[in-house]
C-alpha cells in the first residue's frame, strides 16, 4: 500500500519479479485511489531481461470519475529477451 499525503509524485514498486515466456500476454492487476478526479495515476506492467535491465514497459492510465477505489488493468506481451516481469 502507498498512500500520499501530500501533492507531489510518488510511485510503488513490486519486488517480486514473477518469469515469464516470450510472445505471452501477462496483466498486472492493479487498484489505484485517486486522491480527486483531476489525479494522474496508472498502472504499468514492465518486462526485464536476464540483467535486469527493463526492456519494455505497458501502462494502463486511469482516468478517474471520481475518487474513491478504481481497478485498472495493465496487459502486454513478453518482448523477446523478457526473462521476468
Amino acid at each position: 500500500t502507498l498512500t500520499a499525503a501530500g501533492a507531489g509524485d510518488a510511485s510503488a514498486v513490486c519486488v517480486e519479479r514473477p518469469p515469464v515466456v516470450e510472445g505471452q500476454e501477462y496483466l498486472a492487476l492493479t487498484y489505484l485511489g485517486p486522491p480527486t478526479t483531476g489525479s494522474a495515476v496508472w498502472g504499468e506492467l514492465r518486462f526485464y531481461d536476464a540483467t535486469d535491465t527493463q526492456v519494455a514497459a505497458h501502462r494502463a492510465t486511469l482516468a478517474p470519475p471520481g475518487t474513491g477505489i478504481y481497478r485498472q488493468v495493465p496487459s502486454g506481451v513478453a518482448p523477446a529477451g523478457a526473462v521476468t516481469a
